[in-house]
């Protein structure tokens, strides 16, 4: 059977078998060497609390309040920082990574299936972060994948009207020979 000693330097409980009582043993923790003693460890007592916390009334969990359109800093100036946004408690979260991931893929894969998925889900985002809806900290990211979207569906629509063209005229040319 093991016991629970406390290392004299970090504080750490330790289960030491009973061969091992009274001699020295090594806290894994700190690589303190001390004598393992048979008494029991001593009861962790709480902290104490600062001056300033004494109350008698029970603390109350904090609530986060619901961020306000204005509590947004717009300005360009350099000379105040910004302050970091928050996200909106009150609306539903921004899809603006996967916005311009569809409107990425458009150009890359296959822009017949991504691009319009991209352009209609930002146009509808976009929409709905106007209404104050959405989440608008994804407003530049939808942006920017809506625009990847109606520039991958008008390429590859020019694309297709001009293998067509060349379809066309490959086969037409044939006949008048």
């Amino acid at each position: 059977m093991s016991e629970t000693i406390s290392c004299p330097s970090c504080k750490r409980l330790l289960q030491v078998p009973e061969d091992l009582k009274g001699q020295t043993v090594r806290c894994p923790s700190c690589s303190n060497t001390f004598t393992a003693s048979a008494e029991p460890p001593p009861p962790i007592a709480p902290p104490p609390l600062p001056e300033t916390a004494v109350h008698n009334e029970p603390e109350q969990p904090r609530r986060r309040a619901a961020v306000r359109d204005d509590d947004y800093d717009d300005r360009d100036d350099d000379d105040y920082p910004r302050r970091r946004r928050r996200r909106r408690l009150d609306c539903e979260p921004h899809r603006g990574a996967t916005i311009l991931v569809f409107g990425i893929l458009g150009f890359v894969i296959c822009g017949i299936i991504f691009g319009p998925l991209a352009w209609a889900m930002g146009s509808g985002d976009l929409r709905k972060i106007r209404e104050g809806q959405m989440d608008p900290e994804g407003e530049g990211m939808t942006k920017a994948g809506m625009i990847c979207g109606i520039i991958a569906t008008i390429l590859n629509i020019a694309c297709l009207g001009f293998y067509a063209i060349m379809i066309i005229a490959g086969a037409a040319g044939g006949r008048f020979k």
